[in-house]
């Protein structure tokens, strides 16, 4: 497009996102200077209509933008916007390494929702898929041991494990180093499937607690298998008025229930590109083509963690919502990179 169809689309867009109404031509000329007559305005208006660009709902109205629409205007046209710094620094005051990464990611979904007064949603990778930095026992009483798994991504995971044979603390410490020497570092489903017994050197004294142990594991991964899901703001759905109708939100809501739907789509997204707006079919889920994602990874130091961002209409605001996933997603990162655990 030329720069005053590029300047006109720019124009219905900003105003059919603040009012959700047709924008026509006689709108347009009273409330910007393009430098050209009405008459122009509705020849250039008709000219995108062509092109795809716009859209005509009904014969006697105004024009709406395309998904195409967008799209140029996504790529070509939109503007940055500048975050509040008192969000962000609101945001930083939770920079505590006392504070769990699931904790942090859900905060940070918060945030991101009420910045946007968009439903904000984020992946949390399982924590059987984290890399465990170490394994603590200790006797907590005669025939129980406490079992304490610290993740690389500060998670923790503590439990009681029952034993029917008195344990010394210098047993226990002998145990504890060899299973960190053979351990630490690796996920915790590899770990799952590891042989523990085979590991002392005398099986006849700690076979029967490394069993043990090898069972808790076993059951901690798979209680520990799900990715999660964190939805906030899902309220703000209704604001928006394509969502008025009920049965619409509670299919696009089950839809973000589904986990392995949202996986398809965060997949598709380069791990080193930032921010990454969907608009519309461009999802390819069904329910979601009213919808447009606007999406970020989010990092542990050079190793993606999981994706943050914002779902709405199609009439989003997407310089504010692509300039608040950017913002948030690099706290995010930031604050995880230098709370978890190397």
């Amino acid at each position: 497009m030329d720069h005053r169809k590029g300047q006109i689309l720019q124009a219905i867009i900003n105003d059919y996102v603040e009012t959700a109404s047709p924008i026509g031509s006689d709108w347009l000329v009273s409330h910007y200077d393009f430098g050209c007559k009405s008459a122009t305005i509705r020849n250039e208006m008709a000219e995108m209509l062509d092109m795809g660009y716009l859209i005509q709902p009904h014969t006697s109205a105004g024009r709406i933008p395309s998904n195409l629409g967008y799209r140029y205007y996504v790529n070509c046209l939109m503007k940055p916007v500048v975050i509040d710094e008192e969000v962000t620094q609101s945001f930083r005051a939770f920079d505590d390494s006392s504070i769990e990464a699931e904790e942090l990611i859900q905060l940070t979904c918060k945030f991101l929702a009420y910045m946007t007064q968009y439903p904000s949603v984020a992946i949390f990778p399982s924590i059987s898929e984290a890399s465990v930095q170490r394994i603590f026992l200790s006797s907590a009483s005669t025939h129980h041991i406490l079992f304490v798994t610290l993740f690389k991504t500060g998670h923790i995971e503590h439990h009681l494990i029952e034993v029917d044979q008195a344990v010394k603390d210098s047993q226990l410490q002998k145990i504890t180093n060899i299973v960190n020497m053979n351990v630490s570092g690796r996920n915790l489903k590899d770990i799952a499937k590891m042989d523990l017994v085979t590991l002392s050197n005398d099986i006849l004294a700690d076979g029967k607690i490394l069993s043990a142990i090898q069972q808790f594991i076993q059951e901690m991964t798979t209680r520990l298998s799900n990715d999660k899901v964190f939805l906030e703001g899902a309220v703000n759905l209704l604001r928006q008025r394509e969502f008025h109708d009920v049965m619409k939100v509670e299919q696009l809501l089950n839809l973000l229930d589904q986990r392995s739907i949202l996986w398809q789509v965060f997949l598709r997204i380069p791990s080193n590109q930032g921010v990454t707006i969907f608009i519309g079919d461009e999802t390819d889920v069904m329910y979601m083509s009213e919808c447009s994602l606007v999406v970020s990874s989010y990092h542990i130091r050079e190793r993606t963690a999981g994706y943050l961002g914002v779902l709405g209409p199609t009439r989003m605001h997407y310089d504010r919502a692509v300039a608040a996933v950017d913002t948030m997603s690099r706290q995010l990162s930031n604050m995880l990179s230098r709370t978890v655990l190397d």
